[in-house]
């Protein structure tokens, strides 16, 4: 048996920064005005804005992995804040471009309802007209054949019932989610910036439907009133927020269904350190110039996926890997495997790390797609998504898995200290970072502990000039 490589140094390392989304003009400066115009923390923001692509991109394109597989580009998300924290306003920025697109749309859709129910009309009036001829002939024991060949005709002329476009649904049923997108768009977006309606009802009691739609598997819905139908090739963006409690009590009742199920594998998790007590007012003037920016493009996004309320059997376009990219999303995907083992980073995680690399495509293909891009996948978009899944990855291992409370201070240290290499500050006394840090992080032994360990996981490097200890925050 071969050797096995070596993956450790192929993955970030914990407490990896949120990406800065270089080059990506819209999507950027639209999360950097929302997050400096209500101050909510960035993680929050840059969920939001991600969900509104997903819902908008899921639609109209699929992403191709470097395996060979192709996979719908849909992501689901659990963000986890208490309340104040700014979930509300946030997506709601962000989602305001869907509910003006289908007004845009209301007339079209009106105009097509009304023909609709015209032609409805006609076909009854037509088989009514038959249907006394055909009671006459019975009547008079004549042969009904042709009264039928017509009436089986009129039926096959009978038109479709229109779809309308939409797309957002709040704490609905699994049941009312899954007729609504039969009926009509069969793309959606369960989305709640109060989740713990959804969380405590009904909305994710099938958890198994999920995660097929999930993975563009078809599903089968029974109902009580009315016969079975079956969703095919549906997309669903899901994007809970919900506070702790919540989330706690959700796990109690559900949480080991929920991950044995593996639907929490599926969820990119974010639990967004609050900036209350830090929301100052800067200027009296904001300006919302980007996020207008924003709601256009994924207007322009939303008219790719029009054509699909009209021919079902239209295919999506699908997004691919650059030679580097692919190249490093193979990377990515055998160092999760890597670490699976025994031992490793995803020990204890083997079902969230079983869909990391998925995420991961996921996402730097609604990059890609958003920001409208040519050609394939650039390795800088798939690099951001890497950043950014792997953030998703420490929330879920906080909300899932036990830490010490040495690693939970040296990650709050940690985002501490990111407000120094935001700067470009990469130097700083240890006496400095004790007077100035988080307080509970201030007693000599706890903040000692927690350098350490970031010492040990490579965010920094300590080293001692004179009688004072200096910090590189470089690390390694």
């Amino acid at each position: 048996m071969g050797r096995v490589r070596d993956y450790r140094n192929v993955l970030p390392n914990y407490g990896v920064r949120f990406p800065r989304f270089h080059k990506m003009e819209v999507i950027r400066k639209a999360i950097d005005e929302v997050e400096n115009n209500i101050q909510a923390p960035r993680g929050l923001v840059i969920c939001s804005a991600l969900s509104a692509v997903s819902l908008a991109a899921q639609g109209a394109y699929d992403v191709l992995k470097p395996n060979g597989h192709k996979t719908p580009c849909s992501l689901y998300f659990i963000l986890v804040g208490e309340s104040g924290v700014g979930k509300s306003p946030s997506m709601s920025f962000f989602t305001k471009a869907f509910e003006e697109a289908r007004g845009e749309y209301s007339s079209v859709y009106n105009k097509l309802r009304n023909e609709w129910v015209a032609g409805c009309r006609m076909i009854d009036a037509q088989i009514k007209s038959v249907q006394r001829m055909v009671n006459k002939k019975v009547s008079r024991g004549e042969s009904t054949f042709d009264e039928f060949s017509l009436l089986v005709k009129l039926e096959g002329e009978r038109p479709s019932k229109p779809k309308n476009l939409r797309l957002l649904y709040n704490d609905s049923t699994p049941e009312a989610l899954f007729l609504g997108m039969y009926e009509d768009a069969c793309s959606a977006g369960l989305i709640s910036a109060e989740g713990s309606s959804v969380l405590q009802g009904r909305a994710l009691n099938d958890l198994a439907k999920y995660n097929s739609i999930w993975s563009g598997e078809a599903i089968s819905v029974d109902r009580v009133s009315t016969e079975r139908f079956e969703l095919r090739d549906a997309r669903l963006t899901i994007s809970v927020m919900t506070q702790h409690s919540s989330i706690e009590k959700f796990l109690e009742q559900k949480g080991g269904f929920a991950r044995g199920v593996g639907f929490f594998a599926r969820v990119l998790t974010m639990v967004p350190e609050s900036t209350q007590g830090e929301r100052f007012i800067k200027n009296g003037t904001l300006s919302w110039g980007y996020i207008d920016s924003f709601s256009n493009r994924i207007k322009e996004i939303l008219l790719e996926n029009l054509i699909f309320l009209y021919e079902p059997k239209a295919t999506r376009k699908v997004v691919e890997f650059s030679d580097a990219a692919s190249r490093y999303w193979i990377e990515i995907y055998n160092a999760i495997e890597y670490e699976i083992r025994d031992g490793g980073r995803f020990e204890k995680m083997r079902d969230h790390a079983s869909k990391l690399a998925d995420n991961i495509a996921r996402v730097a293909a609604l990059l890609h797609v958003f920001e409208g891009f040519d050609g394939d996948i650039s390795l800088s978009t798939l690099e951001c998504a890497v950043d950014f899944c792997f953030i998703c990855s420490e929330h879920f291992e906080s909300i899932f898995m036990q830490r010490s409370q040495v690693e939970i201070d040296a990650y709050q240290l940690n985002e501490w200290l990111d407000r120094y290499r935001d700067s470009g500050r990469w130097l700083i006394q240890k006496n400095m970072v004790r007077q100035f840090c988080p307080n509970r992080l201030r007693n000599k032994d706890i903040l000692q502990n927690a350098l350490e360990e970031l010492s040990h996981q490579g965010q920094l490097s300590l080293y001692k000039e004179g009688n004072t200890w200096n910090i590189d925050l470089r690390g390694d």
